[in-house]
């Protein structure tokens, strides 16, 4: 009876072009006369995940896998139902042995699938082999997660091992390069005395994979040789491919014309080194060029002074087009100690000449070899500086990993290494060389990099792996989820200037991908109350306890130093929340508060009443340079009394606060990369970026001038080198501009819009101001050209008298001339209004409604109708009598700050809610009847008071608002047929069609 085998391929790896080792493996099997199935899961999960998942998928982002599989879990929604579905196919082709290639990444998700076959059928053989079990520890590591359900491990690599272990499976224990496990118990290994080389004979054809659902279905992986003839000390090939082996030049091109004649046009080398055998090479190229077949192919290469400028012109001519040269270094000390076989001259002159011959250079670095000092370390920045016209992109600069078979794993003594429990070959130290000294390292070449403007690839990046950080940044829930809070990315990005280690948490958009779609309403602008209200945030609270109370525990694992949180409404109770379970776990963590929610002691008594002794302090106003300072004192254990912009709160006493002079950040070139934050998570395509603080207005009812006093405008250089930053490092090119108001310097505005033009950056981006008369049709049709293409703007009344008492600037034939001037430049127009100020009569409302119809051919949409509401620190709140309102929160001190009084206010005319609750009915009825889009209203603010359903059900009950679309702003949704099983599984038939209608209809 024929022999049979399934062969299997976990995620995470390559999706490009299907997996070399397992096509070789099965084409070997298949010339042996052995029936082969292939399975690659990999490619299968990967192309039906949402597409917000993918991320999991970057080479950035396999240690994940390895890290912190639990967290890949929750990001894969139904799991669980995936790892079955995929054992059910393995399953129903009754085929008795199944056969796993594993690489480290690869080793959890394995797991889960071995243990649901063999839940389903224990009689089934499983055999791993790959990289991963080519050691002790790598078959260790399945033998402590399922002891007992892995039959085989072939530890050694070899087509021919699989073949025979096949073929003889019943006495396994007897073939060498195999062991077999009994009883949780492995036999004892066999040597092989010569490995076969296979590359003469066989070369795999693919024909059981899937082809067209990889990324690019006309370019392979194929192989040239194997091992490698350098023995370099970090590096594993040796360990698991033994001595270099290479393909004669004939069977190389036999294997290119017969993928060439189905096709195939790139071929990228997985060989380790495909100048080994230069001869070879040569005369590959020979072949290749007398064939005359278009190819174009890329692969590894070792530095070699044997490389002339004639080969490499060779290689260019036979289709060569990219080439990977490991470098490592810049010192030649640091190389002798790696036991590279290349001298740094020998680096730059194959740089130059293969960059000469028109072929892309590709480079890797390895930073903080065990020995390397700040002087070799300066060596690499220096050769970058030299080579950076010969270099197009740095495929990797990371630390050495302790990788199974390197030898500074195996004889980590002999380098001076000290390796801790559990740091998976990551946080190892040495002399004077630690990981928190290899990361700021790994930041240095990546700032050289983006200075010398040389592409990169993969790096060692904090919020995968967490270096003990000084302080650590946190986003407590809600906010918005379509981008990361930019706030904390200047914070993070400023403190790290100044060489403040930092890392970023953001809890908001964690628990928002983790809540079911019938929760995520609760982070609706219309629901932000509930977070607030002490009933329903009880109930709030209890639905997401355990998710809070993991992500602390992950906090307390990084060991910060300081946590400053940032504090707006409606986030105060869940912020005291989070802090007691802090300081519960750690007291010695200290915690400090910032953000419009401590600029009042009214704001700060949330935390004055409740906890105050858990807050060392309270950022007030702009936040930089005072959260530097405070987290250089605290480190030192000095006092913060006495820092401009603190507040301290001690036996019921507040410290004399200093006011804080603000930044010049006109002068200054710092702002967020938001390399803390995976972009990934988030629901936009588009980046919020800031070009000035503050606001030339003073309106009576905004705090925006309190929080920002003085208008500033950034250098405009400096935003558009920020736009290129994230154009081309976070492959953004739609923005949101935070400013309150834009443009409040036209002359910087149109500075920065003729820098974007003559860059030609090609993006696109919306930003909020106030009507001027100065932005006439041809500022506007600027704008427009330097990719402004949506405008919102605070025209708040349609009557003169209104405007003027707001103290706006602007009067209403302004504003009626500043919105027709951007309609007709092609920009989409959005405008705030604001309904039932204290001295609006029922004739300046109607001036209102008029002024809408009257223009409503140039308004895109209405961003807002709100009811004035009373904002602490606003003229409007402080000095409410002289604008005739008579109920003041002072009726309800003694409920404050948890009472109504900020909405339910009224005047001696009879301006209260329910006549401003008439009015905005009346506007949204106007607006349906003109068919312009509302975006957001506070028409039922207080609904959580009511408590008459589930919250589940009263978070959905949403105003029935027209449907508002920003076609340009892209939300990244999930697979429907996903969510739609998803959403069946946790919430029943019913609330899963009416959600169907509703996707639908949007």
């Amino acid at each position: 009876m024929k022999k049979e085998i399934i062969l299997v391929n976990c995620p995470p790896w390559g999706v490009d072009r299907p997996p070399l080792g397992l096509g070789t493996i099965a084409q070997y099997l298949e010339n042996s006369d052995i029936k082969v199935k292939v399975f690659d899961f990999n490619i299968e999960l990967y192309k039906n995940i949402d597409k917000r998942k993918k991320f999991l998928w970057d080479m950035n982002n396999h240690e994940l896998w390895i890290i912190n599989f639990q967290k890949v879990k929750d990001q894969i929604n139904n799991f669980d139902l995936i790892v079955e579905e995929f054992a059910n196919k393995i399953l129903k082709e009754n085929i008795d042995i199944i056969g796993f290639s594993i690489a480290s990444p690869k080793g959890f998700f394995a797991v889960e699938l071995i243990k649901k076959i063999k839940e389903k059928d224990i009689n089934k053989r499983i055999i791993i082999g790959g990289p991963l079990v080519s050691t002790k520890e790598g078959i260790n590591f399945f033998l402590e997660k399922i002891p007992s359900l892995i039959n085989f491990f072939v530890v050694e690599t070899s087509e021919k091992l699989l073949k025979e272990l096949v073929l003889n499976i019943n006495e396994a224990e007897k073939i060498p390069g195999v062991v077999k496990n009994q009883n949780e118990k492995i036999t004892k290994l066999i040597k092989q005395e010569k490995q076969e080389n296979s590359l003469k004979t066989t070369f795999p054809k693919y024909s059981g994979f899937p082809l067209k659902k990889y990324i690019h279905p006309d370019s392979l992986d194929i192989e040239w040789s194997r091992g490698c003839i350098a023995n370099c000390s970090f590096c594993s090939v040796r360990a698991m491919n033994g001595f270099y082996k290479s393909k004669p030049p004939i069977p190389r091109l036999k294997e290119i014309k017969y993928h060439y004649n189905r096709g195939v046009k790139h071929f990228s080398l997985a060989d380790s080194t495909i100048n080994g055998n230069i001869k070879y090479l040569e005369q590959t190229c020979d072949l290749i060029i007398k064939s005359k077949m278009n190819i174009f192919w890329s692969g590894q290469a070792i530095p070699r002074k044997e490389m002339t400028p004639q080969l490499f012109k060779k290689m260019r001519l036979a289709g060569c087009n990219r080439l990977e040269f490991g470098v490592e270094s810049g010192s030649n000390k640091t190389l002798s100690a790696m036991k590279k076989i290349n001298t740094v001259e020998v680096s730059e002159k194959n740089l130059k000449d293969c960059y000469k011959a028109g072929i892309q250079t590709v480079i890797y670095l390895i930073i903080g070899f065990p020995g390397e000092t700040e002087d070799d370390f300066k060596e690499t920045l220096n050769f970058l500086e030299r080579n950076k016209e010969f270099i197009n992109i740095v495929r990797s600069f990371r630390q050495p990993y302790l990788v199974q078979g390197a030898d500074i794993t195996v004889n980590p003594n002999k380098y001076g290494i000290n390796v801790e429990k559990d740091c998976l070959g990551i946080k190892w130290s040495s002399k004077n060389n630690d990981f928190k000294t290899r990361i700021d390292r790994i930041q240095q070449v990546k700032n050289k990099l983006d200075l010398l403007n040389i592409k990169y690839d993969l790096f060692d990046q904090k919020d995968i792996i967490n270096a003990n950080p000084n302080i650590l940044l946190f986003n407590p829930p809600p906010w918005g989820i379509e981008d990361p809070p930019t706030g904390l990315a200047y914070l993070a990005s400023y403190l790290k200037n100044k060489k403040i280690s930092v890392n970023c948490y953001d809890l908001n958009i964690e628990l928002y991908n983790l809540s079911p779609l019938k929760l995520r309403n609760l982070w609706h602008v219309e629901n932000k109350n509930y977070w607030k209200n002490k009933e329903t945030f009880k109930k709030v609270f209890q639905i997401y306890k355990k998710k809070i109370e993991n992500s602390v525990q992950k906090i307390i694992k990084t060991n910060p130093s300081i946590i400053a949180f940032n504090v707006v409404d409606p986030k105060e109770r869940i912020t005291i929340e989070i802090i007691k379970q802090i300081k519960e776990l750690n007291p010695k963590i200290k915690i400090l508060l910032g953000g419009p929610g401590t600029n009042t002691s009214e704001a700060r008594s949330w935390f004055t009443n409740s906890i105050p002794e858990l807050i060392e302090c309270y950022v007030v106003g702009e936040g930089e340079e005072t959260l530097y300072e405070a987290t250089r004192a605290l480190l030192k254990n000095k006092s913060i009394d006495n820092i401009p912009g603190i507040i301290t709160y001690k036996n019921k006493k507040y410290n004399i606060f200093k006011q804080r002079k603000l930044l010049q950040i006109n002068k200054q070139n710092i702002w967020p990369t938001y390399e803390e934050f995976d972009l990934n998570e988030y629901h936009s395509d588009a980046l919020r970026v800031e070009w000035s603080r503050g606001c030339i207005g003073n309106c009576v009812f905004c705090k925006g001038k309190a929080i920002n006093p003085g208008y500033r405008f950034r250098n405009p250089k400096s935003i558009v080198e920020e736009l290129k930053y994230h154009v081309k490092n976070n492959n953004k090119k739609r923005f949101i501009v935070v400013d309150l108001t834009v443009n409040g310097n036209l002359k910087r505005l149109e500075e920065v819009c003729d820098l974007i033009i003559k860059k030609k950056l090609n993006i696109k981006w919306l930003a909020q101001g106030i009507p001027r008369t100065e932005m006439d049709l041809n500022f506007c049709r600027k704008m427009k050209k330097a990719g402004c293409y949506e405008f919102q703007i605070g025209v708040e009344s349609g009557s003169d008298k209104v405007l003027k008492i707001m103290k706006k600037r602007h009067s209403v034939s302004e504003a009626e001339k500043c919105i027709r001037n951007l309609s007709n430049a092609g920009i989409k127009t959005g405008i705030f209004i604001m309904v039932g100020f204290p001295c609006e009569t029922e004739k300046d409302f109607n001036k209102t409604l008029n002024f809408i119809e009257k223009n409503h051919r140039y308004i895109s949409y209405i961003k807002s109708i709100n009811a004035v509401h009373l904002i602490e620190n606003t003229d409007l709140q402080e000095n409410a009598k002289k604008y005739g309102i008579i109920t003041l929160k002072d009726k309800h001190e003694s409920k404050f700050p948890e009472c109504e009084w900020y909405y339910k206010w009224e005047t001696k005319s009879g301006n209260n809610w329910d006549i401003r609750q008439i009015r905005m009915k009346k506007m949204y009825e106007l607006l349906k009847e003109l068919k312009i889009p509302l975006v957001e209203t506070n028409f039922n603010e207080g609904k959580e008071n009511k408590q008459d359903k589930n919250i589940k059900e009263e978070i959905n009950l949403l105003q029935d608002l027209q449907k508002f679309s920003n076609l340009d702003i892209q939300v990244k949704t999930n697979n429907f047929i996903g969510l739609f099983f998803k959403c069946l599984k946790e919430h029943g038939l019913i609330y899963t069609l009416e959600h169907v209608v509703a996707y639908l209809k949007k």
